[in-house]
């Protein structure tokens, strides 16, 4: 299982139960991105497909469950958690990726989540730019934001 603090948003997204809540931190603030979306994010959990397309994204297909949980450890209600990734070749949906990767049609690499969700990501890859030494960590952002 996985289980994950989130970048900036005081609420931890855990499948731990909330009897875990007195050893709960506060998350520290970081910088956002790389390469965060410019345009509105699709409401759905399922990254593998595009809306008004038929195929998949490339790549082997992975299930995040977790909650965002409050300092006491209880579910925040009415938390959006918004998620971005590289697609499988490592390239970003973004105009300001210069990673030579190719993209792929059926992945927008991003999506809004309301309430309880599994998200269905694929397994990102390194997003290298042309000059290899410049890498990135292979990762899924999350950003939580609380109404």
């Amino acid at each position: 299982m996985m289980s994950a603090v989130l970048a900036g948003s005081g609420v931890v997204f855990s499948p731990k139960p909330a009897a875990a809540a007195a050893t709960l931190q506060r998350t520290p603030d970081q910088i956002l991105g790389p390469f965060y979306p410019l345009s509105e994010l699709p409401q759905t959990s399922d990254l593998t497909r595009v809306s008004g397309r038929s195929g998949r994204a490339e790549g082997q297909v992975l299930n995040v469950m977790g909650r965002v949980l409050n300092l006491a450890g209880e579910p925040v209600r009415n938390a959006k958690v918004e998620v971005w990734q590289a697609n499988t070749y490592g390239r970003y949906t973004h105009p300001s990726d210069p990673n030579p990767a190719p993209l792929d049609p059926n992945f927008d690499g991003s999506a809004g989540l309301t309430g309880p969700a599994v998200l269905l990501p694929t397994v990102p890859s390194s997003p290298c730019t042309i000059e290899e030494w410049i890498c990135l960590v292979v990762r899924i952002a999350f950003k939580i934001l609380l109404r």
